[in-house]
């Protein structure tokens, strides 16, 4: 991947976390300055730059904003949209929900035939 390349890939991730971090603030009833002081920023135009996707948070603070809007980090960070609450639940499931977890991801990755059957891996 070339330098330019690379630069516009990681504009798009920035566009696409901030968006994500400014939908669940504002679901959550947030402000910025709110977030701000949840995290015990001193300011709230380091958050105001996330939401713009001038600046990408750093992995620490992806986990710290997360746990701010009580979300997963990796939803934030999900290549669709519609996988953000899929990827929340997993990540606050306990060991039962876990495991019916797997076992219906499990059962979704397995190939079946035009009959309905498995087709074994």
């Amino acid at each position: 991947m070339t330098r330019e390349a690379l630069h516009t890939q990681e504009q798009v991730e920035a566009r696409q976390i901030g968006r994500r971090l400014r939908h669940i603030r504002e679901q959550a009833g947030l402000t910025l300055r709110d977030l701000a002081q949840r995290l015990d920023f001193p300011h709230h135009t380091i958050l105001l730059k996330y939401e713009r996707g001038e600046t990408i948070p750093s992995a620490a603070r992806l986990v710290s904003l997360a746990q701010a809007l009580n979300c997963s980090p990796a939803a934030l960070l999900a290549r669709d949209d519609r996988a953000m609450p899929m990827m929340t639940a997993v990540d606050q499931a306990d060991a039962d929900a876990l495991a019916q977890l797997a076992f219906v991801f499990e059962t979704l990755a397995v190939p079946y035939d035009e009959g309905g059957e498995p087709t074994g891996r």
